[in-house]
């Protein structure tokens, strides 16, 4: 079988094993609440993925954008009505401007400044969410009781029909992703990444190439945004604090910085272990330490970047083996 035939077959396999997850767990229960939580962090860290595992910029404020995502739905679906299927792509690009404006000075610094800047920003929107209390309910936050409406006749009002959508999205965001990383945009990103003075002299406009994966990772965040906020229907400031934001690096950590499904893995293994293992809240803080030590040091690129190290390893030497025997 060759090689393309081998992804095509690996891509039906997993594609089928998403979509049966409802018909599997049932269509409402814990266990499918679980699914959708995890479908959204995925897409949410993929966002982060193409800033920080891509362009190489670690961003502290991407929980802000997540949440700017969520109070314009909510906002524009309470006041407006307007529908499940339009707050997607105005919540997109209402974080995208967001952090189009900002990126004028966020994306003039660089390494631990980025970082230390980004913090700011990511203080500063989320005090917006505590205090500007006619927009976003305050400290308390909205409470927000309608469903995606219905869509060429689907209905979407149980967890698993959402489920649907959320995973349809994730799917949607992970082709497009690959789709950019393979374009001229996506090799500005890694060189970036790997040597900003040698992109420079290369002809590559370091500013800019930084101030676009800014700007797309925030449109992405927004999506996840509507997507949290018309799963738990409830969204408040601590929500999308800069503590979410450490999570979020977290998990592309653990599921390995620089790869495609990296953070879709961490997403999986850092919020279903403490499930799976039934632990208390004050113990899962612990878990995710000792978790993310045992990352570092054993697998150090991460779940999925070891795998790909591992597997190139086994194909060059059946390579070599074949060599040889001829």
């Amino acid at each position: 079988m060759s090689a393309r035939a081998q992804g095509l077959a690996l891509w039906i396999v997993v594609l089928a094993l998403l979509f049966a997850v409802p018909s599997v767990v049932g269509f409402d229960g814990a266990l499918i609440n679980i699914a959708v939580v995890i479908a959204i962090n995925a897409i949410l860290a993929l966002s982060l993925g193409l800033l920080f595992g891509y362009a190489g910029q670690m961003s502290l404020a991407h929980a802000a954008f997540y949440g700017v995502g969520a109070y314009t739905a909510a906002n524009i679906a309470l006041k407006w009505g307007v529908s499940f299927w339009w707050c997607l792509p105005i919540a997109a690009l209402a974080a995208m401007l967001i952090a189009a404006v900002l990126s004028i000075v966020v994306t003039r610094m660089d390494g631990i400044v980025f970082s230390l800047g980004t913090y700011a920003v990511g203080e500063m929107i989320r005090l917006v969410f505590v205090n500007w209390w006619q927009v976003t309910g305050g400290p308390q936050g909205l409470s927000f009781q309608r469903r995606p409406e219905s869509i060429f006749g689907l209905d979407f009002t149980t967890r698993g029909s959402f489920y649907y959508i959320v995973a349809a999205i994730l799917v949607l965001s992970y082709l497009g992703m690959r789709k950019l990383m393979k374009s001229k945009l996506g090799w500005w990103f890694v060189a970036l990444r790997e040597n900003p003075v040698l992109a420079q002299s290369l002809g590559i406009n370091v500013h800019r190439a930084k101030t676009i994966a800014f700007i797309l990772s925030a449109g992405l965040a927004g999506v996840a945004g509507v997507l949290y906020l018309y799963n738990f229907r409830h969204i408040s400031p601590e929500a999308f604090s800069v503590w979410e934001s450490i999570l979020l690096i977290l998990i592309v950590m653990i599921g390995g910085v620089g790869t495609m499904a990296g953070p879709i893995v961490g997403a999986a293994v850092f919020l279903a272990l403490p499930e799976v293992l039934r632990l208390p809240p004050t113990v899962q803080p612990v878990l995710i330490g000792v978790v993310l030590i045992l990352v570092v040091v054993l697998l150090p690129r991460g779940v999925v970047g070891t795998i790909e190290d591992w597997l190139k390893a086994r194909r060059a030497k059946v390579q070599a083996a074949r060599k040889g025997a001829a």
